[in-house]
């Protein structure tokens, strides 16, 4: 099994085009990351598209559409490669 590595590279949506961080996503001085609600994190807002009226929530990594650059959990889907 996979572990969290803590480089947030999964923790984005992307809304019209652009990446964006959880609302959660905290970056620490190391260069890693820390969700500030990781074990209750399933199903919390991640992100809003005011814009198109969308709420974007956390899920399983395994349920998102695309896969992360140099993330640890990619499973094969297509990779998103915008920078963070």
């Amino acid at each position: 099994m996979t572990e969290c590595t803590r480089c947030g590279r999964c923790c984005h949506v992307v809304i019209d085009g652009k990446v964006i961080k959880c609302r959660h996503l905290v970056k620490l001085p190391s260069g890693k990351t820390l969700c500030r609600n990781y074990k209750n994190r399933l199903g919390t807002i991640i992100a809003v598209d005011e814009k198109n009226n969308q709420i974007y929530r956390c899920n399983m990594r395994s349920e998102g559409k695309n896969d992360w650059k140099d993330c640890p959990f990619n499973d094969g889907k297509p990779l998103y490669e915008v920078g963070y």
